[in-house]
């Protein structure tokens, strides 16, 4: 996660383990260029999602393999998102209201 800093122009980003938390996001979110993000197979919590609101150039979110309702709820706030996939994930109709 250190290496992240040295990456200021860094534009997609693949982040994939259990070990993809809260605070990897915390790095992640230091990245101003970032326009594609793919996550899956992590630990994160809604309010570790929610995070990505920082990133003002991010388009492109892939979200895969850990997400159920209440993980959408900081979806909404990702307003430059202009393309979003959800794979393999345990989401019902009600949460995606």
């Amino acid at each position: 996660v250190a290496l992240l800093k040295r990456l200021p122009k860094l534009r997609r980003l693949t982040l994939g383990c259990q070990h993809v938390t809260d605070a990897t996001l915390a790095h992640v979110v230091q990245l101003p260029q970032l326009e594609e993000l793919s996550l899956s197979k992590t630990s994160l919590t809604p309010a570790g999602l929610s995070q990505l609101q920082k990133l003002p150039r991010l388009e492109k979110l892939t979200v895969c393999d850990n997400m159920e309702d209440a993980m959408l709820a900081g979806l909404p706030a990702l307003t430059n998102v202009r393309i979003l996939t959800l794979d393999h994930m345990q989401v019902t109709a009600a949460g995606l209201k």
